[in-house]
C-alpha cells in the first residue's frame, strides 16, 4: 500500500512541476515575448506552485491524521466567501481539462446571506483542502465538456440524510437557531 501511495503522489507532483518548468524556461529564454501572454504563464505558474502545495500539504495531513497527530485550527470563517475563492482557485485547471465549473448557492435567509457570508467556526485551511480534493477528483474523473457543481446550501436540511438523522427531522443549531450549511461537490 505505502508503495502504490508513493507512486500514485510521485505522478500527482510530476505534472505540475513539469508544466512550471517548461512555462520558467520559456520566460527565461524569451521565447514568449507579449505581455499578455506572459502575464498569463505567470499566473498558471503560480497556479500550479498552489495547487504543488496544497498536494504536499495533502501528503502531511495524511501522515499527521495517520498518527493521529492532525490539529484543527477553529475560527470564523466565511465559508461562502472561502468555497468562491476555492472554485475560482480551481478553475483554470477544470478549463485545461475542457470541463465547466459551476458554483451554485442558495442563501435564503436574507439576514444572514449579507454580502453572500456564511460565517461559522471551522478549520477553514481544512475545509479548503477538502473541498480542492473533491474537486480536484470530480474534475479529473470527468469527461470533456461535462459539468462540475460546488454547491452551498445554508438554512435548510439535506435532502439525501439518514431518516434518524437530526437534519431529517429539520432540527436547527441550538446556538443560532439555523440549519446546518450543506457544501457538496457533484460530477457526472
Amino acid at each position: 500500500q505505502k508503495s502504490n501511495f508513493v507512486s500514485r503522489v510521485s505522478h500527482e507532483l510530476r505534472a505540475p512541476i513539469a508544466s512550471v518548468r517548461l512555462m520558467a524556461e520559456s520566460l527565461e529564454r524569451g521565447k514568449v515575448a507579449e505581455g499578455a501572454k506572459q502575464n498569463e504563464y505567470y499566473r498558471f505558474i503560480v497556479q500550479e506552485c498552489r495547487r504543488l502545495s496544497s498536494l504536499i500539504e495533502n501528503v502531511l495531513d495524511f501522515s499527521r491524521i495517520e498518527q493521529g497527530r492532525k490539529q484543527y485550527e477553529f475560527e470564523p470563517t466565511d465559508v461562502a466567501a472561502l468555497t468562491r475563492e476555492t472554485v475560482k482557485l480551481m478553475e483554470p485547471y477544470a478549463e485545461e481539462k475542457g470541463v465547466q465549473l459551476k458554483l451554485e448557492t442558495s442563501l435564503v435567509a436574507p439576514e444572514r446571506s449579507e454580502g453572500g457570508s456564511i460565517e461559522l467556526e471551522v478549520d477553514g485551511r481544512a475545509i479548503q483542502q477538502a473541498l480542492v480534493n473533491l474537486i480536484d477528483n470530480a474534475i479529473k474523473h470527468s469527461a470533456k465538456g461535462q459539468t462540475v457543481t460546488v454547491g452551498l446550501d445554508a438554512d435548510q436540511p439535506a435532502s439525501d440524510v439518514p431518516p434518524d438523522s437530526d437534519l431529517s427531522e429539520g432540527k436547527t443549531n441550538l446556538e443560532t437557531g439555523t440549519m446546518p450549511v450543506l457544501l457538496y461537490v457533484q460530477d457526472h
